[in-house]
């Protein structure tokens, strides 16, 4: 089936960001204010870093936390240099792996971890690529940094070579793992200067050590309805005003975004897509340039699709 949607001619780049939605400020408390603001401001779009964290309690029919990793998986689909690895909850894999990358072509989706013993493994080869990585670029004693024309110095041509890395995490519906969430640390800490980066949904910020490191260091902090209200404050790192009801600024489709610790907070309206969209979207990207070899010498990497748990998860109808 072929997408619907023609590919753009001019695929951005992931140093670009991930566009999921469209971006406004917080409303005011102050009633004046807010009709002021309401009136003079612009939904701008809603351009996130693919380092971060979404925390929302919504059901999971309901989760709009789960809508933005859908969200920033069609953004990384839709750049020239970048490939997703999706881990977590199968009903959020399931949709983005309709088809089998051996038998059909193989799109910006490049490896699923639908069980934490196929996460392990694939955390495993992520920090063997980021120890590779950084090897090469001390060796070569270049910096990967913006250059004016947003690609990196050390590419001429304007891809990432090799491509960039977005690890999708939903671990809302996994109990927690010290072992797991110790090479996700790993993993958000040491990979963004290499082009790899984690983007982690969970359910809830506080007695979970889940996000408690990476809330530290992600680079954009994201909150659906969380209760009680003190989530917020130690999700966003500023005392939560309380005027501000939550039920009534969290809305069906939206998440507060933050960008630094203790700075302002946005209302971000998630960009939709329903099943049909999805699987155009990773269609349209058969066409994604960016190719990834093994990390190393006996690496899982080749094997990744053959895996006994992927191969069931890929076979098995849901619910059996």
């Amino acid at each position: 089936m072929a997408p619907t949607t023609p590919a753009r001619a001019d695929p951005p780049s992931i140093q670009d960001g991930l566009n999921v939605g469209t971006r406004t400020s917080l409303p005011s408390r102050h009633w004046a204010t807010r009709i002021t603001q309401w009136r003079k401001e612009r939904p701008r779009p809603a351009v996130i870093s693919p380092s971060g964290i979404v925390v929302d309690q919504r059901s999971l029919g309901s989760n709009t936390g789960t809508g933005l990793l859908h969200a920033a998986v069609a953004a990384v689909c839709e750049t020239r240099d970048a490939v997703v690895w999706l881990m977590g909850e199968p009903s959020t894999l399931r949709l983005w792996a309709d088809q089998n990358p051996v038998t059909e072509a193989p799109t910006a989706i490049d490896w699923i971890a639908p069980t934490p013993e196929t996460a392990m493994i694939m955390l495993g080869d992520a920090i063997d690529r980021i120890a590779a990585r950084r090897a090469a670029l001390r060796e070569t004693a270049v910096a990967v940094l913006p250059t004016g024309d947003g690609y990196t110095k050390c590419h001429p041509n304007g891809r990432i070579n090799p491509p960039a890395i977005v690890i999708v995490a939903d671990l809302t519906g996994w109990e927690p793992d010290p072992d797991l969430i110790s090479r996700l640390s790993l993993v958000f800490r040491t990979g963004r200067c290499v082009q790899v980066t984690v983007l982690m949904a969970v359910d809830r910020v506080t007695y979970d050590p889940r996000p408690a490191v990476i809330r530290q260091t992600a680079q954009i902090r994201l909150a659906g309805q969380l209760a009680p209200n003190d989530e917020y404050g130690y999700l966003f790192g500023i005392p939560w005003n309380l005027n501000v009801k939550a039920p009534k600024t969290v809305r069906a489709g939206t998440l507060l975004a933050q960008d630094s610790p203790g700075g302002p907070v946005d209302v971000v309206q998630v960009r939709r897509l329903n099943a049909g969209q999805i699987r155009d979207t990773a269609l349209a990207s058969c066409r994604h340039p960016a190719l990834l070899e093994p990390s190393k010498p006996g690496s899982e990497y080749r094997q990744r699709w053959i895996h006994p748990h992927i191969v069931r998860f890929l076979t098995v109808p849901a619910g059996s």
